[in-house]
C-alpha cells in the first residue's frame, strides 16, 4: 500500500482539485509518495464495471529511491474491447517533472 496524495492542476494554474478517482485527458496530476513504483497507476481508479485499467508512460518512468514527487499530464484514454463484456482501459502519460519530495 502507497501513502499516495494524488491531487489534480486546475488548468489555469488556479487551486487544485482533489483527485476523484479519475484521470482526465488533458489534465495534470501531482503524486507523492515514499516509495513509487515505475508500474505506478493512481489509487482507487474509478473504471466502469468489467474494464482493467492502466498507466503507459510516453517515456521510461525511472524513479529514485526514497520520497518523490511525480508531476504528469494525462495526453490520451484509450478504450478497446477485449472479449463480450471485458474491456481495457489505457492512460498514456507523460511525465512533466520528478523530483525529491520535501
Amino acid at each position: 500500500m502507497f501513502g499516495l496524495v494524488v491531487l489534480m492542476l486546475a488548468a489555469d494554474g488556479g487551486a487544485m482539485t482533489p483527485y476523484d478517482g479519475r484521470l482526465e485527458p488533458g489534465a495534470t496530476y501531482v503524486v507523492t509518495s515514499d516509495d513509487l513504483l515505475a508500474e505506478f497507476t493512481p489509487p482507487r481508479l474509478k473504471l466502469p464495471y468489467h474494464h482493467a485499467g492502466r498507466v503507459d508512460w510516453v517515456e521510461p518512468l525511472v524513479l529514485p529511491p526514497g520520497r518523490v514527487k511525480l508531476v504528469f499530464k494525462v495526453e490520451s484514454h484509450d478504450v478497446q474491447r477485449v472479449t463480450v463484456g471485458r474491456w481495457n482501459s489505457t492512460w498514456r502519460c507523460r511525465v512533466v517533472s520528478l523530483e525529491p519530495a520535501k
